[in-house]
This record gives C-alpha cells, sequence and structure tokens, in this order.
C-alpha cells in the first residue's frame, strides 16, 4: 500500500514538473517585419515568464540568429537577427529551448514590402520648425 502511494504521488510530482517547465510566452515585438530593407539589422524583444533562460532556434532560409541579450529581469530577452536580401516573405518558428526541450514556439512573419515603398523621403532639414522663445532673466 505505501509503494502504491509513493508511486501515485511520484507520477503527481513528475507530472507538475513537465507542466511547470512550459515557459508562458506573453508578446514579440515587433510581431512582424518586412523583407528588402537596406538595413539587414533586426531585434525582437520577447516577453514572456523566465523566457531568459530559455536559448532561441530558428532555421528559415535568409534569417540569422546573430546573438541573444538577457537583463536582469528573467522575462525578457532580446533576439538579433539579421534579414538577408534574399529573404522570402513567409512565416517560421521561433523555437526556445530549455536545454534539448523545446518549451515555447512563435510563428514570425517576413512581410512582402509594398512597390516603391523604398522611395518615399523621410523625415529631413525641411520638417524642423525653429520656435523662437525669449530669454528670461533677472531684470525680464
Amino acid at each position: 500500500m505505501k509503494s502504491k502511494t509513493i508511486l501515485f504521488l511520484s507520477v503527481i510530482f513528475f507530472s507538475f514538473q513537465l507542466t511547470a517547465q512550459k515557459t508562458n510566452l506573453n508578446r514579440v515585438e515587433p510581431p512582424f517585419w518586412w523583407t528588402g530593407f537596406h538595413c539587414p539589422n533586426l531585434q525582437l524583444m520577447v516577453h514572456g515568464s523566465d523566457i531568459a533562460s530559455t536559448v532561441p532556434e530558428i532555421d528559415y532560409p535568409g534569417v540569422t540568429l546573430k546573438s541573444t541579450s538577457r537583463l536582469e529581469s528573467p522575462n525578457y530577452l532580446f533576439i538579433d537577427l539579421m534579414i538577408d536580401e534574399n529573404a522570402r516573405p513567409g512565416k517560421f518558428e521561433i523555437t526556445f529551448n530549455l536545454g534539448t526541450k523545446p518549451v515555447a514556439s512563435y510563428t514570425y512573419e517576413l512581410k512582402q514590402r509594398k512597390p516603391n515603398s523604398a522611395n518615399r523621403q523621410g523625415f529631413d532639414e525641411s520638417d524642423i520648425i525653429y520656435l523662437v522663445f525669449p530669454d528670461r532673466f533677472v531684470n525680464g
């Protein structure tokens, strides 16, 4: 009888351990990106319970995982990617492993840029408005 009770408690304990190792992934920012940018670097901010203890893995042609950065908080992980100019639009999995076991995943999407979107003029010196305020002095 004792051995059955110990076996039953052991099974319950290990089942709780298996579910406790599952990482809850709350958010990835930015949630998607586009192909065809001049700058190939992209940094993702990942938020999830104890996500910093995991090791991300990506297997998608044209996307290279360069590095990861961890903060003091165990709930944040930064992933630095390089998006090759030949990377095709599509979806791929970012798998988060704890040791050799995957504990979370996120489906990331690379979207196609709209035609001529790179031809838009951005912010430059002609957009600056100077506001003149008189300085106040002691005798002002």
